[in-house]
């Protein structure tokens, strides 16, 4: 199994027009997104970064992710993981703030908190984090981070 993770940035008039600006930047618009928690399945193996997620299903299909967004006039949004390095299991956070300073020092805190809740090693080469940040000079910026677990048909 892949995730593919994805930062976009998107603006509107309004604050669904900013996010689905950014939904289609990132190439997730068309999707009915159902957001998950943050436990990475055992079974992924890879996670990459890639500029815009490349639809494989239908329009209105299911696409299971874990996302950050805020909109606003100056934004930011991330989502961050972290491995624990005995078995390699490992959780997603999300977070957003006014810039991305902000939102590193927070995603950082919660991997941080997570791994202690747990009783899980860290180790600071395992984590990734996936920052990006907006500002709207008319109307509103969305910022976006987004990880895709996966498409679903509705068979």
């Amino acid at each position: 199994m892949k995730i593919e993770i994805i930062k976009s940035v998107g603006y509107g008039r309004t604050a669904i027009g900013a996010f689905d600006n950014a939904l289609c930047n990132a190439g997730v618009a068309n999707f009915n997104l159902i957001k998950l928690s943050s436990v990475i399945p055992e079974k992924c193996r890879e996670i990459e970064e890639v500029k815009k997620y490349r639809r494989k299903l239908a329009h209105g299909d299911k696409l299971y992710c874990i996302y950050s967004s805020n909109i606003g006039k100056d934004v930011a949004a991330g989502i961050a993981y972290d491995r624990e390095t005995k078995d390699g299991l490992g959780v997603f956070v999300e977070e957003s703030g006014e810039n991305e300073d902000v939102v590193k020092k927070m995603l950082n805190t919660s991997l941080d908190d997570l791994f202690l809740s747990r009783e899980w090693s860290k180790d600071a080469n395992n984590r990734h984090e996936f920052v990006v940040s907006a500002r709207a000079n008319e109307g509103l910026a969305c910022a976006l981070a987004i990880a895709v677990l996966k498409e679903e048909g509705w068979g």
